[in-house]
């Protein structure tokens, strides 16, 4: 009888454990949504209501910043100790680089069903500033919290990979849609989310991760470069 009880009360605990997983993965995954509201509606009541790089500039400033802060709140970073990791092996570089270079292509295409007729261009310095920093700190900052960070934190409440994979990639595409522009033109974000995540459980090594969103980045901003430094 006692047993039974205490066998119970365990099976009871593992439950409620359970749900307090779900319900962080869920309260994670509408975090960025609402965070993206958020900024944007303060943006909208400082600057008016139309957007400009010095606005998207802030976003990108603000949104940085607290994704790090929140890697830091956590104190959990013992995956993103870069200077132990060995030597970065040729084959998952290349897959890297080319798997960045898939999603940049993705994304070119979505552009052009997004914006047609339009071109991707730095028409001023506030936008040179906005590429700089989005070609060199995004692709760190960002893998450092989802695949470095958050990754690490559902596998060790022992979600499956393919919850964890949906979970990221969902909260990452809100990370980066706004609700100003089509849903369908940050596809390319989600797709990304789960090469990078799947690149993560294969070699756990986040310096893959990274590469592939550096190609991505890289790409995206030489191609805005471009008419701005002939012009």
């Amino acid at each position: 009888m006692e047993e039974g009880v205490l066998n119970l009360f365990h099976d009871s605990q593992d439950d409620m454990k359970k749900t307090i997983n779900w319900l962080t993965a869920v309260l994670f995954l509408a975090l960025p949504a609402l965070a993206t509201l958020v900024i944007v509606h303060i943006i909208y009541t400082l600057f008016g209501h139309f957007y400009n790089e010095k606005e998207t500039l802030l976003y990108f400033i603000v949104s940085q910043l607290s994704v790090l802060a929140t890697v830091f709140a956590f104190r959990n970073i013992q995956s993103m100790a870069f200077m132990n990791l060995p030597k970065l092996r040729l084959r998952p570089t290349m897959i890297s680089i080319a798997l960045g270079l898939a999603v940049w292509a993705m994304a070119a295409i979505l552009y052009t069903f997004a914006y047609p007729g339009a071109h991707p261009r730095i028409r001023n310095n506030y936008a040179l500033c906005l590429s700089v920093m989005f070609f060199l700190v995004s692709p760190i900052v960002e893998e450092m919290f989802f695949r470095g960070w958050m990754l690490c934190y559902m596998e060790s409440k022992s979600f499956s990979k393919p919850t964890i994979i949906l979970t990221i990639s969902t909260m990452f595409y809100l990370y980066h849609w706004t609700p100003v522009i089509p849903f369908y033109s940050c596809l390319d974000t989600f797709a990304l989310s789960v090469l990078t995540c799947c690149m993560f459980f294969k070699t756990r090594d986040i310096r893959y991760c990274i590469l592939m969103h550096f190609v991505l980045n890289f790409m995206n901003s030489l191609i805005a470069f471009i008419p701005y430094l002939i012009s």
